[in-house]
């Protein structure tokens, strides 16, 4: 960074744009993986398909899930990671070069008023300087200046910064836009929109939505984070402005000892069953997006702060802000003044007008290209589709839906904790946990509802189907062969019973009231058991769609 008076500039700016080599790093990175699930296919069918005849099921290494960690069926999901793959590459040649082309044209764009505003301090430089020359030089003594050598100085500064910048401009970001739009294209940027670069990729809107108030240390972390803001605020229909006003309020701008030790950001509680570790009371998450979705999940599934999203639908942040008083979010009466503040100091209520616009601008078609930001750091990390081989040499490979997958964890999780817990027991009376107590239904109803997902209406077997396909559950007709089946499965007979399949050939459910009373001193009420053929209705299976 360099400065003249008040005008400034970074050099580097564009290290952080993409460019094609990124774009052409990245579809081979995609190849690679096609290759790799490719090869890891064949050798699995060797085992499951025609050749060997065996089944998932039967093959299991030394206690290591059958074939794939919690027994996810291998040619599905090769297939799914597979379809993914292509999917995204098609994704990406389509979208990639017109995004790049857009970006580097705002660049360009504010290049050339960087040039403009130099310029200006140049001349005025000159201008203050040669007046002073002037006079010193003039028959007349008495309009001498005493500082003609420092304005010298200081034209001197501001004529080396223009030309540096100028220099910078003609010879990178002209020619990588040039090379992207077209021989010739520079000359007529000045004439063009770029303002629809997607605001999730770090497009115009998100830059000139930060506020003054920010330090460069607040800044940049906030940097870190607004791409996943963004995108999350957007799927779940959530206002940036409270995410970030709580998020900075809760965790003190990522410096409090709460979320450097558990990525928490909002100061969620720890409730037993929820599907996290706990940390001095609070969730503890793997990182800061586990944290930002959990929260989003939170306000906008859970059902306990519609006031919070009556003001977010209605993009009141204040309204919003008060409904979290409607749950058990905060109980002090300085809590909404405080979040408050903390959005109007720093203007996050900008954000809010950006996603409202559509991202980037109303009107124009923009090209959101932040699920190739994404993947590409994903792929990088051997993450992308989570393709990393264990050391049984056994390709694990899960649900590629980015959510779906952690959903049907935390769900199974917190059926495991109930059913650990022999002070829960099975009642039809009592169903709902108020005194310890769940049937069928209601334990894997709560299992879901308790990893965040609005289950609707769900009350019982005969309304479950009708009410969660309506949010996020697949219907799948049929008594499934176990091979079928993915972990968090929920196998129904609508007319008496339900369970959810939690890998390795295991149900897990709720059956029966063996005692007569509270509790399970049998172990057994609540319990986990072998898979039987029902025979089931169909499956119920998560996607999130």
């Amino acid at each position: 960074m360099a400065s003249i008076g008040n005008i400034s500039w970074k050099i580097g700016e564009e290290s952080s744009y993409l460019k094609e080599s990124d774009y052409a790093e990245f579809i081979s990175s995609l190849g690679d993986v096609g290759k790799s699930l490719d090869s890891t296919k064949d050798s699995t069918d060797a085992l499951i398909g025609s050749g060997g005849g065996l089944s998932a099921q039967a093959l299991n290494f030394g206690g290591f899930s059958p074939l794939f960690e919690m027994g996810y069926n291998v040619s599905r999901n090769l297939s799914t990671a597979s379809a993914a793959i292509s999917e995204l590459e098609s994704v990406i040649k389509s979208d990639a070069k017109t995004h790049m082309t857009a970006e580097w044209g705002t660049h360009l764009q504010k290049a050339n008023e960087h040039l403009k505003d130099l310029k200006k301090t140049m001349d005025d430089a000159e201008a203050a300087y040669n007046s002073a020359h002037s006079k010193n030089n003039d028959d007349d003594p008495k309009n001498n200046v005493s500082n003609e050598s420092s304005l010298k100085s200081a034209y001197d500064s501001a004529k080396k910064a223009y030309d540096d910048y100028k220099e910078h401009v003609d010879t990178v970001i002209i020619p990588t836009y040039e090379s992207l739009a077209g021989s010739g294209s520079a000359a007529k940027v000045g004439e063009m929109d770029f303002s629809t670069v997607s605001a999730k990729s770090g497009g115009g809107d998100l830059e000139s939505a930060k506020s003054a108030n920010l330090t460069p240390e607040q800044e940049a972390w906030l940097d870190e984070h607004m791409d996943t803001v963004m995108e999350v605020c957007a799927e779940y229909g959530i206002l940036p402005s409270v995410l970030l006003g709580q998020m900075v309020y809760e965790s003190v701008w990522g410096t409090s000892n709460v979320y450097n030790n558990s990525h928490n950001l909002f100061g969620i509680k720890w409730t037993e069953g929820c599907g996290y570790g706990e940390y001095s009371g609070f969730r503890v998450y793997d990182s800061d997006e586990d944290s930002i979705r959990d929260y989003a999940r939170l306000l906008s599934k859970s059902g306990l702060y519609q006031g919070y999203m009556d003001g977010a639908k209605n993009w009141d942040y204040e309204k919003a802000v008060y409904g979290l008083y409607d749950g058990p979010y905060c109980p002090e009466e300085s809590y909404a003044p405080n979040v408050i503040a903390k959005i109007k100091e720093f203007n996050f209520d900008k954000y809010d007008e950006i996603l409202k616009n559509g991202g980037a601008g109303a009107g124009a078609a923009s090209i959101d290209l932040s699920k190739y930001k994404e993947l590409s750091a994903i792929s990088k990390s051997n993450k992308a589709v989570n393709n990393k081989v264990n050391s049984k040499g056994i390709e694990n490979v899960k649900d590629y839906h980015p959510t779906s997958g952690k959903v049907a964890e935390d769900a199974m999780a917190w059926a495991q904790k109930i059913a650990d817990d022999n002070d829960y027991g099975y009642s039809q009376a009592s169903r709902w946990g108020e005194t310890k107590q769940f049937d069928c239904s209601s334990f894997v109803i709560s299992a879901y509802k308790n990893a965040g997902i609005d289950v609707g209406g769900a009350t019982y077997t005969g309304d479950m189907r009708e009410e969660l396909t309506k949010h996020g559950f697949e219907w799948i007709p049929g008594d499934p062969d176990v091979n079928d089946l993915q972990p968090g499965d929920i196998v129904l007979d609508e007319d008496s019973h339900t369970e959810m399949y939690i890998g390795n050939g295991k149900l897990i459910g709720a059956h029966d009231n063996y005692n007569g009373s509270t509790g399970d001193p049998s172990g057994e009420e609540i319990d986990v058991g072998n898979y039987y053929s029902h025979p089931w209705d169909g499956v119920l299976r998560y996607t999130g769609k």
